[in-house]
C-alpha cells in the first residue's frame, strides 16, 4: 500500500476507504450484532466480544494526553496491512515520528485514527499508564500487541463497531 502525507496536521497519514454498516445477522423482526470491541482509555484495555459474550480481551496503550484516544462510537472501514505510517507531523514538532511499517491496522475513525501492533513496545508495557510514557504511547491511535492484533485482524470484518469510553 502507498501511504501518503495528509494535509492536515493529525497523527498519521495514509490512504482512506469508504465506511460500510456493521456486520450483523437478520433475523425476522430483529437484527443481532456479531462482534463489538469495546475500549476503555482509564483501564487501557481493549475486549472483544461476539454476540454479547467475550471472546478474547487484551492491554492496550492508547493517546499520551495531548494527543488523546477520542471516545465515541465508531466503526472498523479500513484493514490494511502491513503498512507504512507517515507522521502528520514536521519533523520540527515533538509529535514527529520517523516512518513505520506496522504489521497489522484498522482504521476507526478518519484522520488517522487506527487499533494496530506497535512492534517497538514491549508486551508488558502495554495496560494501564503506558499512555503516559512518551516513548511509547499513542498519538491517538490504540496500540495492541502483535499476537493479539493478528487475531483480532482475521476476526474483525469491516464494519465492526468500536466503543471507546473514557
Amino acid at each position: 500500500m502507498e501511504a501518503r502525507l495528509d494535509p492536515s496536521p493529525h497523527q498519521h497519514a495514509m490512504r482512506r476507504a469508504a465506511a460500510v454498516p456493521f456486520p450483523s445477522k437478520q433475523r425476522p423482526g430483529r437484527l443481532v450484532l456479531v462482534g463489538l470491541l469495546a475500549v476503555s482509555t482509564s483501564r487501557e484495555e481493549m475486549i472483544f466480544y461476539d454476540n454479547g459474550c467475550v471472546v478474547n480481551a487484551t492491554s492496550v496503550t492508547t493517546g499520551r494526553p495531548q494527543l488523546p484516544t477520542p471516545t465515541g462510537t465508531f466503526s472498523i472501514f479500513l484493514k490494511e496491512g502491513p503498512v507504512e505510517i507517515i507522521s502528520g507531523y514536521p519533523p520540527s514538532s515533538p509529535s514527529y515520528y520517523t516512518p513505520v511499517m506496522i504489521q497489522y491496522v484498522m482504521e476507526f475513525l478518519s484522520g488517522g485514527y487506527f487499533i494496530h501492533n506497535a512492534h517497538w513496545e514491549a508486551t508488558d508495557d502495554y495496560g494501564p499508564g503506558s499512555q503516559y510514557d512518551n516513548v511509547i504511547a499513542s498519538h491517538g491511535c490504540l496500540h495492541t500487541p502483535l499476537a493479539t492484533m493478528a487475531w483480532a485482524y482475521s476476526w474483525t470484518p469491516i464494519g465492526t463497531p468500536v466503543v471507546i469510553t473514557a
